[in-house]
């Protein structure tokens, strides 16, 4: 409904780019020329699988992969020396 009010040209509209992003892209509209400062946390919920993704286990612990590489990296670094 936001986007169809948005193309319609009535009002402002305020909306997550990713949903507008075709209408951004070819000029219909814009985004604001200054930071909004509004965010919305977003929550993935998952059940346990028979078989995890090796990533997962590093994603739950809040870690991204650069981190789990420069882990990998310095425990190899350990037990070289």
């Amino acid at each position: 409904m936001v986007r169809l009010l948005a193309r319609a040209g009535i009002g402002v509209a305020v909306a997550p780019t990713v949903v507008l992003a075709e209408e951004i892209a070819s000029g219909i509209l814009q985004t604001a020329a200054f930071p909004l400062g509004i965010s919305e946390p977003f929550f993935a919920v998952t059940l346990p699988r028979k078989f995890p993704h090796p990533a997962l286990k590093n994603l739950l612990a809040g870690k991204s992969p650069a981190q789990k590489h420069s882990d990998e990296a310095a425990i190899r670094g350990a037990t070289e020396n």
